[in-house]
């Protein structure tokens, strides 16, 4: 039962005779860091045929080939996030992209770097090991293959199995049931961007309001006959903003050669070494609320009084109260029932948990 939640909704599964070869690289994980990877090397001079893409999944995509719910998207920019633009000349649609977009520019990566030609998927890897006497690295997977490879680049996500809720009677539930990442659309109708058609007259429930759920749950709640949210602990939901590339955004800030890393550069320094005097090209809740640690910080060490630990403490414990005290006050006017706003809001520091946007 809790197998099948485990398998492709999206691929059907192909068999295919073990491989017993070698090559120069063996890439595990077929992500966006896996596709970067093997982007380089191609870079580098090193021919598609030298170069196997390992992955479980029945295409390129990782996060973005399983994550096909309803509402999936990036709440980190994809200006930033999506790898290989400049090189690609692509622009991303959106600010914040959607999954179909985000496996389509996948699969570009894989087509432009010639990635696709020896690329081994639906296939599991269950034994790395070196060879000190051959000095190469040894492959074995679920599929019965042994091959061998010079280099490895590993390279999967640390969430590429589903987790799923040890919730009491869960092993009774006679419903039907599946994970996020694994949505069942059979099940539901629609599609990530259509009515959920399937879902009018049934009761539906999802466990968990963290990132995914947030951009779930609208939807759910839209096409379902009755909707049961449970929750265990409300997640900080700012504001995303989110907007549609013009032509006239694109020729601004994605015009010149080189335009990717200096944006990726700039969120980095805005996030990890904040400056007032540095232009903030994201300008997002990531930068702001980074921005806002270290303008508190910055007044600690330039005030004109020796502040003690407890004063410093009490100091960033208020500039975080009205941080996240803003994303409460969010709840309440957005939310109409007064009951579900004062669930809904967080009660904790805005990094206790992973913020979410919507």
């Amino acid at each position: 039962k809790f197998a099948k939640m485990l398998a492709d909704p999206y691929v059907e599964f192909k068999e295919r005779e073990p491989l017993h070869d070698e090559v120069q690289y063996i890439i595990l994980g077929a992500g966006y860091g896996g596709l970067t990877a093997g982007a380089r090397l191609r870079e580098r001079g090193i021919p598609a045929k030298n170069i196997r893409i390992i992955d479980k999944s029945g295409d390129v995509g990782g996060t973005w080939y399983w994550n096909r719910y309803p509402g999936a998207m990036c709440d980190v920019e994809g200006y930033i996030y999506m790898p290989l633009c400049d090189e690609m000349d692509y622009v991303p649609k959106e600010k914040y992209a959607h999954q179909p977009e985000l496996l389509y520019h996948s699969q570009l990566i894989a087509k432009k770097y010639g990635l696709y030609d020896n690329i081994v998927l639906q296939t599991e890897v269950e034994d790395l090991r070196w060879n000190e006497e051959t000095k190469r690295w040894v492959v074995h997977t679920d599929r019965g293959d042994e091959m061998k490879a010079q280099f490895v680049i590993v390279n999967f996500g640390v969430f590429s199995h589903p987790k799923l809720p040890a919730a009491p009677g869960i092993r009774k539930f006679k419903g039907h049931m599946f994970h996020t990442s694994r949505w069942d659309y059979e099940y539901t109708g629609g599609s990530s961007s259509t009515p959920l058609h399937k879902l009018a007259n049934k009761r539906v429930a999802i466990i968990g309001t963290g990132a995914t759920a947030v951009q779930v749950i609208p939807h759910l709640g839209k096409y379902s006959g009755q909707l049961f949210v449970f929750q265990r602990t409300p997640s900080t939901i700012d504001v995303r903003n989110n907007f549609h590339t013009t032509p006239e955004y694109a020729a601004r800030y994605m015009g010149k050669k080189g335009w990717q890393r200096e944006r990726q550069m700039n969120f980095i320094y805005n996030t990890e070494q904040p400056n007032p005097d540095l232009v903030d090209l994201v300008d997002d809740g990531w930068t702001n609320a980074m921005k806002r640690g270290a303008e508190t910080r910055r007044k600690m060490s330039g005030s004109d009084k020796k502040m003690t630990r407890e004063e410093m403490r009490t100091m960033m414990d208020l500039s975080d109260y009205e941080h996240v005290e803003r994303i409460r006050k969010r709840a309440e006017a957005v939310v109409q029932d007064r009951d579900t706003a004062e669930a809904l809001k967080p009660y904790y520091r805005l990094f206790c948990k992973r913020p979410c946007f919507h």
